[in-house]
């Protein structure tokens, strides 16, 4: 009953765009980071990065969730994801290659 709800309003496509306009709201920030690059073009609310390692290590102190994949790094977002979030996140990326 819950998955029908979600799928008759087209609920699930409204949240969809918002979680990959999030996701791609990001890469832009993080791409102007010098050092930081992505390794994959944003098309889902996925985003495949390269940090440097004084920025992994940043984030390695919390309170972020990611994946690390070799030397890359996986970042997912949410339809609601918060902005003062995604803030923290890319500004200790700054402070780390400061």
């Amino acid at each position: 009953a819950q998955l029908d709800r979600y799928l008759a309003d087209d609920r699930w496509l409204e949240r969809a765009r918002q979680a990959n306009a999030n996701a791609a709201g990001l890469a832009r920030r993080l791409t102007e980071v010098p050092g930081v690059s992505l390794v994959a073009p944003v098309e889902i609310n996925m985003l495949f990065a390269r940090l440097p390692d004084a920025a992994v290590a940043a984030l390695d102190c919390g309170p972020f969730r990611y994946y690390k994949l070799g030397l890359d790094q996986r970042f997912v977002c949410r339809h609601d994801q918060e902005p003062a979030g995604m803030d923290l996140l890319v500004a200790t990326i700054e402070r780390a290659l400061a």
